[in-house]
């Protein structure tokens, strides 16, 4: 079988993908980090004991070089202020080797519709657009990522555009994700 795999996850949120998946037969340890101390208190009672929790920036990532052998960002990279340094910091803390899994939002790509139906939703209480970070444009232009992947010390890197829908079919579902999204934009202030 697999060996057993340190893995680091950035941009957590809530961790609650991970608090479904784990425990993990290949997994030996994981630790969750966010920059927000309100969504890091939600991801530690949503992991339990299953991993480790750290508030942290991912530009600055307080882990030994070659801690980790795998790295995860679900949709994270958009959020970071510097791309470059979140990137170099990912290569990092990876172990010879170790493989690196980033998804990032694509600001107004298709597939978006989502984001904008919820800021949309949220506009007249107050809650203005997102920050225009590199993040969620650099999507649009995959020779542009790949070259910034590699510029961080990747050796190889692989970009494609895909679309993700949430599982929202009706009002009451939207509502529960605009209040869940309203809630964590609140505990992260």
């Amino acid at each position: 079988g697999e060996s057993q795999l340190q893995v680091l996850e950035t941009h957590c949120g809530d961790a609650r993908a991970a608090a479904g998946l784990l425990p993990s037969p290949n997994v030996a340890s994981y630790t969750a980090v966010d920059f927000s101390e309100g969504m890091m208190a939600v991801a530690k009672a949503n992991l339990g004991a299953e991993a480790k929790t750290v508030v942290a920036d991912s530009t600055k990532l307080p882990f030994s070089d070659g801690s980790f052998d795998r790295y995860i960002c679900n949709l994270g990279l958009c959020c970071t202020a510097d791309l470059s340094a979140s990137l170099t910091e990912a290569c990092r803390v990876l172990t010879p080797g170790g493989i690196a899994a980033m998804s990032m939002r694509i600001e107004g790509g298709d597939g978006d519709t989502s984001m904008k139906l919820i800021n949309d939703t949220l506009k007249p209480f107050g809650m203005g657009p997102g920050p225009d970070r590199e993040g969620v444009q650099i999507g649009k232009d995959l020779v542009a990522l790949r070259t910034r992947v590699h510029d961080a010390g990747f050796a190889s890197a692989v970009a494609w555009r895909t679309c993700a829908t949430l599982p929202i079919h009706d009002v009451p579902t939207f509502m529960q994700c605009v209040l869940q999204a309203f809630v964590a934009s609140m505990l992260a202030r």
